[in-house]
């Protein structure tokens, strides 16, 4: 506020009057939209999505970092990421229960994120929102999660974690589909599987199952 006092030149007399002055409001802040894929998928799972309601225009978040240039935003101003799982798949030594596994970096495997555990799914999806919210990015951004199958899972994994952080206070919005949040069969099989090993394989009492299941 400003209060001007001006002399007129003919007669002397003295007025003042009084200016108001308000800052221009603030920008609103980024939106954004994470996708994050299922098991034994990619980012690639959600092109027609992309296609359809951001006009083919999206970023990439794969091992903390974005990558390329910044996504266009949508009609209504938002813009779109699709986290790219698996930064610890080629570290984690895990096999699986038909002894696959990701030994070194020229194995012939599709980085995923399947030999993860959903801390560490989760802790991809927490270092993906920070590169996003980080200075000269996007800070102060709200941001949806949206996770198909089992990154529906690996975003309540995250979000479930004790205690509260930047990261989380980013997020506005959580929507899963086709997420096992009950649990699956598979999962339910696999777990017996696992509690239950043939090895080697055909000379335990447990070889006609296995047999049932991998054949």
């Amino acid at each position: 506020q400003f209060v001007v006092k001006a002399k007129l030149d003919n007669d002397g007399t003295e007025f003042s009057f009084t200016l108001n002055v308000q800052p221009p409001p603030p920008p609103p802040p980024p939106r954004i939209v994470l996708l994050l894929h299922g098991m034994n998928s990619s980012p690639a799972t959600w092109d027609a999505f992309v296609n359809a309601t951001f006009n083919g225009s999206s970023g990439l978040v794969s091992d903390g970092v974005l990558v390329g240039s910044a996504p266009a935003p949508n009609a209504h101003g938002i813009q779109c990421y699709r986290l790219q799982f698996g930064s610890s798949d080629y570290d984690s030594g895990r096999v699986g229960l038909e002894s696959l596994s990701v030994p070194n970096e020229n194995y012939p495997y599709v980085r995923c994120g399947d030999f993860e555990s959903f801390d560490e799914l989760s802790d991809e999806i927490d270092d993906a929102i920070a590169a996003l919210i980080a200075p000269g990015a996007y800070p102060n951004a709200e941001i949806i999660l949206v996770g198909h199958s089992r990154g529906g899972l690996a975003a309540r994994t995250f979000l479930q974690k004790p205690g509260s952080s930047p990261r989380k206070a980013a997020i506005v919005g959580l929507l899963t589909t086709g997420s096992p949040h009950q649990g699956s069969p598979m999962g339910r099989i696999y777990s017996w599987l696992g509690a239950h090993p043939d090895s080697p394989r055909g000379s335990t009492v447990y070889s006609q199952e296995w047999n049932v299941v991998i054949g």
